[in-house]
């Protein structure tokens, strides 16, 4: 009895020992967590010098994250830097590091390495955060904002920044300051128990494990008719503010402003990018106020010395065709999509 017992463990070890050999080494986990994480000012920010595995909707990607919270390009890092900031469209979400528009970018202007500290989820107020927190630390000879249709609906529903909105005319008359810092608990109920944080962290067979559990009680491995049908058509991230629409637009304008004095600080060239992926003329709901900052954006920023490119007129192509340029069952653009918007950036860059 006690030697089948014995029999019975070592056959265990040997079985769950091959396992977690095989997933480390040909279908790794993200032992490491999630990729972002929240910093001391509340602000989430990329994992330095890690990889996150992302697999979903029959994609199964590789993100690489570099020492400065940043997606790597394929470049050398002690060149002049330019550091882009923009959500999931310029993270490259569910894009491998190298089709990316940013890398796009990178391998034209070679004489510059490309700093991708972009993550999902940001807005206005995020970009400002994080060029306070980090500006001087990489002087970036140019920084790169790149807009898109939430961003604007974000910055007034974060808690980044303190603001009190007196005059929607007279930005003097306005108010803005740090919000209160909050760090974010990634830890659940279940880390309590016994060994499961050490497993989580070390164990790729735990980790596979435990997504199976999570896909099942998610419901995420069928993926039903309707569901398909629901992703036919292109939905563009769009936020509606319409008890605080122009309130929200004022706040965006006034992040700006600031932003262009952490800039100057910063001794950096500061450049604002829509890469018009959506015309929010007409595709972009009126109720959201990133529509309404867009309409207003080529006077607001000619007015204050800050350079704009609107690429909006440029991306007809896309806009009359977004399936053909959008990741499957997902509203973000595929290897085709980042393709065009590192294409219409790089030629009006080139002609300014």
């Amino acid at each position: 009895m006690k030697k089948n017992i014995s029999l019975l463990l070592f056959t265990l070890i040997i079985v769950f020992g091959s396992c977690e050999i095989f997933l480390k080494l040909l279908y790794p986990q993200n032992i490491d967590g999630w990729y972002a994480s929240r910093d001391q000012t509340g602000l989430n920010i990329l994992k330095p010098n890690t990889v996150f595995y992302h697999r979903i909707n029959n994609r199964n990607i590789k993100y690489t994250f570099g020492e400065f919270n940043n997606r790597i390009t394929n470049n050398s890092s002690d060149k002049e830097k330019i550091l882009i900031l923009g959500d999931s469209f310029t993270f490259g979400w569910l894009v491998e590091d190298k089709d990316i528009f940013v890398n796009h970018l990178q391998n034209e202007f070679d004489n510059y390495y490309f700093i991708n500290s972009s993550v999902p989820g940001w807005g206005t107020s995020d970009y400002l955060r994080f060029l306070e927190n980090h500006c001087n630390r990489l002087a970036p000879k140019k920084i790169l904002i790149i807009l898109n249709t939430d961003d604007v609906a974000r910055s007034w529903l974060s808690k980044m920044y303190k603001f009190e909105i007196n005059d929607l005319e007279n930005f003097d008359k306005n108010y803005i300051s740090l919000g209160s810092d909050k760090k974010l608990n990634y830890d659940s109920k279940y880390h309590s128990i016994p060994f499961y944080k050490f497993l989580v962290k070390n164990s790729h067979l735990f980790v596979f494990l435990r997504q199976i559990v999570v896909d099942i009680k998610n419901g995420s491995f069928a993926i039903t008719k309707a569901k398909k049908k629901k992703f036919n058509s292109f939905n563009i991230p769009s936020r509606d503010l319409k008890d605080y629409f122009n309130e929200a637009v004022v706040l965006t304008k006034m992040l700006f402003l600031r932003m262009k004095k952490v800039n100057e600080k910063c001794n950096s060239e500061l450049t604002i990018i829509y890469t018009g992926w959506a015309d929010y003329s007409y595709q972009i709901s009126k109720n959201n106020p990133t529509r309404k900052f867009l309409m207003e954006a080529q006077t607001f920023f000619k007015k204050n010395d800050i350079k704009y490119y609107d690429l909006t007129d440029q991306m007809i192509l896309v806009h009359k065709n977004f399936n053909e340029y959008l990741i499957p069952m997902d509203s973000h653009p595929n290897e085709k999509g980042h393709k065009i918007i590192a294409e219409k950036i790089i030629e009006n860059i080139k002609l300014n």
